[in-house]
């Protein structure tokens, strides 16, 4: 029994957790707009076969750039963000087959199966925050190649919409 323990402790998380609160990261940017989040806490859900189910919640705000602007690669207290009034809670399954961010959008639940090693400009924000909270890699550290090379596989990402939190959690059993 000892000894099993012992070998469970040595063997590395297929998904570790940044510690909580993160810095401020920068989530996106685009068209002169770019989104921030730091990530408050994180609660694991479930877990097995391979895959984690983790809930987030974070701050998270925008600031404007102008289209032509430069937009600021990291942030810094004196960069005017409009931090949105009410925590942000999304969720994150880490799982080499199916990467997958759920999370609040004009009164429904938006659900992006990730394709990492592929990724569609409308999946570069939740795919950063899923390399953050899956594989505690920093915005602009990571890349698709590197994504493959981590095992991910080359496949399609999707984009589903639910109208209740509870419509998008199933998707995951």
């Amino acid at each position: 029994m000892i000894l099993s323990l012992a070998l469970l402790a040595a063997v590395p998380d297929a998904f570790p957790a940044p510690k909580t609160p993160t810095g401020v990261l920068r989530i996106s940017c685009r068209q002169g707009e770019c989104g921030w989040q730091q990530i408050k806490s994180i609660e694991r859900v479930r877990g097995g076969n391979g895959e984690v189910l983790r809930k987030l919640t974070s701050r998270s705000g925008n600031s404007v750039h102008g289209a032509f602007g430069d937009p600021p690669r990291r942030y810094t207290p004196r960069l005017r963000v409009k931090w949105d009034t009410a925590p942000r809670v999304e969720y994150v399954l880490c799982s080499k087959r199916r990467p997958t961010v759920i999370f609040p959008s004009d009164g429904e639940f938006v659900v992006h199966r990730l394709g990492l090693t592929n990724l569609g400009g409308y999946e570069y924000a939740s795919a950063t925050l899923y390399m953050q909270v899956c594989h505690n890699v920093a915005p602009d550290r990571w890349s698709e190649k590197q994504a493959a090379r981590m095992g991910y596989s080359r496949q399609a990402g999707r984009q589903d919409e639910y109208k209740t939190l509870a419509a998008a959690l199933a998707t995951l059993r």
